[in-house]
């Protein structure tokens, strides 16, 4: 029986091998560590409060709501499953054709309009809003997910203020 001959093994970290074992593509190994490149990704400030929270002494997380419980596992999977289904619904109907008032449901120009006639400014616009819906709704969702971990453990609290910052950071990018 002849074997597939195996890809070389990457090194980094774990996750990065682990995607790569997973994935079914050739790709070639970065030039740069992932951290020298998140190093130049985080600011002094960020570094400073990341390094902080890190080491157990976790600034307050800020999650946008007041007054956070502890909330049981059951309640985030509800939070996560409402949150998916309404984001749903916003892209289901804006993929509606009887609600958009765009002129084909299978988003084509007619045969007798060339296809550099489109006008694909309001297929772009409408993509656009859908998206700031999509990162309002995830990034409340997160900020919410956030309070119910920083009732629970200090762990957990560190974990939260790690993501907080990360997602501060990050986020831009």
């Amino acid at each position: 029986m002849v074997q597939a001959p195996r890809r070389p093994a990457l090194s980094g970290p774990t996750l990065v091998r682990l995607l790569a074992q997973l994935a079914d593509a050739d790709f070639a190994e970065p030039p740069q560590s992932l951290s020298d490149r998140l190093s130049q990704w985080l600011v002094w400030t960020d570094a400073i409060a990341l390094s902080t929270a890190l080491s157990g002494q976790p600034p307050a997380v800020a999650t946008g709501t007041a007054g956070a419980r502890a909330f049981g596992g059951d309640d985030a999977t509800n939070l996560c499953t409402s949150v998916r289904s309404a984001l749903t619904k916003v892209i289901a109907r804006e993929h509606a054709p009887a609600q958009r008032g765009v002129r084909a449901a299978a988003h084509v120009a007619p045969m007798d309009e060339p296809a550099g006639q489109v006008d694909y400014g309001e297929y772009r616009q409408r993509h656009l809003a859908i998206q700031q819906t999509l990162e309002t709704e995830i990034g409340q969702l997160r900020g919410r997910l956030r309070a119910m971990l920083a009732a629970k453990t200090p762990a957990l609290a560190r974990l939260a203020a790690v993501d907080a910052i990360m997602e501060r950071s990050l986020g831009t990018r």
